[in-house]
């Protein structure tokens, strides 16, 4: 055993044996660190975190293996206050704490890929999408329609010939009333004790929290005879500022938002309290050195390799940034010295460098895999998407699905579109959309992407109709690694659906042979 940590091992293990009936046995939960002093240092002048005390009869001589003494004090367990836990105060009610949120017109914003979500905590959640369109000379500013239950905003501009319009779906409005003080009336009555308290697993923790609930929104086009509504679940975080941190669907038309805030952590109900770390106090005798000898010389060797790779990773930028014109001294491996000459990059030099990171570039990140572009364009392998209750599967050639599975009772799907190259085909020479340019800055266009029409999908009972989806194929290269695909959907219109699928998959795709109506001639 490295004698460094013998000092340590056999005080926890000491601690065990000794204090069962004194102090609590040590445990998982239970966390100790040693600090060192050097000699003289006193007892009673060091300073412990909140709620750990050291008691002189809790300590114990100790001595390492190169006869290294130490006087070390145990302290006593760290334990949540449960006097604290039950002082619940009036003043505590979470609907009390959480007024200034609810006063006026407070509202919170969460910008996603293409929703924007509105949390106006005394009124309502909206789930709205805003786009410019060109004016077509008549006044539309007035005009509004409804869109699968949803309303169309078409409102002006300051740009000229432009128009704003706003798709927004309301997802809930407030169950219950706010007083002059901004306290939620009717709420019920403020939890006492910690079991009281609702608990849910939030980014992996399980977390108390408060509820609020926004019912009877825009109508669900899925569900007949219900309306969309939303759970807000509020909990304390001391650090957060009322952000909106999360919106899923968890249901077809039912939404969760989690809103973390400080104005909760007054009631000590809804913290969650960190695990504290026991303090061991260990004070060298006499002749001894503050911290065994090999223990610091372990810390001194893991800095020195920090600092050499520190510095490798310096210099290696340092001689691409001086095109190669350094030098540079490692003495002992401890310590550097390095002389850099900075010149002004010229246009030559510049090009070198980006032509440098472009092959470092190429190194990190892996290649196209190239049987996956072949079972793709074969409908062997199908790109999924989606983060909420549905989930979105597009097979190339075969259909768009959006599903959602269910331990208990399956999978549902329903089909937004199947593939009918006849029904593309005359699509893409009537409309022109079967391409996506991009213009570069030379001002000439480069192929960026594909658009493809999927029609016969589900009967769509509010429109009368037969779902149909474009899918938009597009090259995207500010990714990790060109094979993670970038997958969402929007339904502009109800039961006309756009699925977007981004990935460095479809750069490689779109070098392949395309005809004229943007299909793969070997499809």
């Amino acid at each position: 055993m490295d004698n460094s940590w013998s000092v340590g091992l056999f005080l926890f293990n000491f601690l065990y044996g000794v204090t069962e009936g004194q102090f609590s046995p040590v445990k998982d939960d239970i966390m100790y660190n040693i600090q060192w002093h050097r000699a003289g240092t006193v007892l009673d002048e060091l300073k412990m975190p909140v709620g750990q005390l050291l008691n002189p009869e809790h300590s114990y001589k100790m001595t390492t293996a190169s006869k290294e003494r130490y006087t070390c004090t145990l302290p006593s367990p760290a334990e949540a206050d449960d006097q604290d836990q039950r002082d619940v105060k009036p003043t505590h009610a979470p609907n009390i704490l959480l007024a200034p949120m609810f006063m006026d017109d407070n509202c919170a914003y969460r910008v996603e890929s293409y929703w924007t979500y509105e949390v106006c905590h005394a009124k309502h959640v909206r789930q709205y999408h805003e786009e410019r369109i060109r004016s077509t000379g008549v006044d539309q500013s007035k005009q509004t329609s409804t869109d699968g239950g949803g309303k169309i905003k078409i409102q002006p501009s300051s740009e000229t010939n432009t128009l704003i319009r706003t798709v927004e779906y309301f997802l809930g409005y407030l169950d219950g009333t706010v007083n002059s003080k901004g306290v939620l009336e009717s709420a019920p009555p403020a939890p006492q004790s910690p079991e009281e308290v609702p608990r849910k697993k939030i980014n992996g923790m399980s977390r108390p929290y408060y509820a609020v609930n926004m019912t009877d929104g825009t109508p669900c086009d899925l569900k007949l005879g219900t309306f969309r509504r939303t759970t807000i679940l509020y909990v304390c975080a001391a650090q957060a500022y009322n952000e909106v941190s999360s919106v899923i669907e968890v249901s077809t038309c039912e939404y969760e938002i989690v809103v973390p805030t400080p104005h909760l952590c007054a009631n000590p109900l809804y913290r969650i309290e960190g695990k504290q770390i026991n303090q061991i106090q260990c004070i060298a005798d006499d002749g001894s050195p503050p911290r065994p000898n090999t223990l610091a010389e372990q810390e001194r060797d893991l800095t020195i390799t920090d600092t050499q790779i520190i510095l490798k990773q310096v210099l290696d930028q340092a001689i691409v940034l001086a095109d190669r014109s350094i030098t540079h001294t490692m003495e002992n491996g401890a310590t550097a010295t390095v002389k850099v000459s900075v010149k002004k990059m010229s246009a030559r030099d510049k090009e070198l460098l980006d032509q440098h990171r472009d092959r470092e570039a190429k190194k990190k990140m892996p290649g196209i895999d190239p049987q996956m572009i072949k079972d793709f364009l074969r409908g062997q392998y199908c790109l999924p998407g989606g983060t909420g209750w549905w989930k979105f599967e597009l097979c190339y050639g075969k259909h768009v699905h959006q599903y959602h599975d269910d331990p208990k009772t399956g999978r549902t799907t329903i089909v937004l579109g199947k593939w009918d190259e006849a029904n593309h085909r005359e699509w893409a020479r009537r409309t022109n959309k079967a391409f996506v340019w991009a213009t570069l800055p030379d001002g000439t266009k480069k192929l960026h992407g594909l658009q493809q029409l999927y029609t016969g999908g589900d009967f769509c009972e509010e429109k009368g109709v037969e779902r149909k989806v474009v899918v938009r194929m597009m090259c995207r290269t500010d990714v990790k690694s060109p094979n993670d695909v970038v997958l969402y959907i929007r339904e502009p219109e109800t039961c006309s659906y756009q699925l977007y699928a981004e990935s460095g998959i479809f750069c490689s795709i779109l070098e392949e042979e395309v005809d004229a109506d943007g299909v793969f001639k070997h499809h």
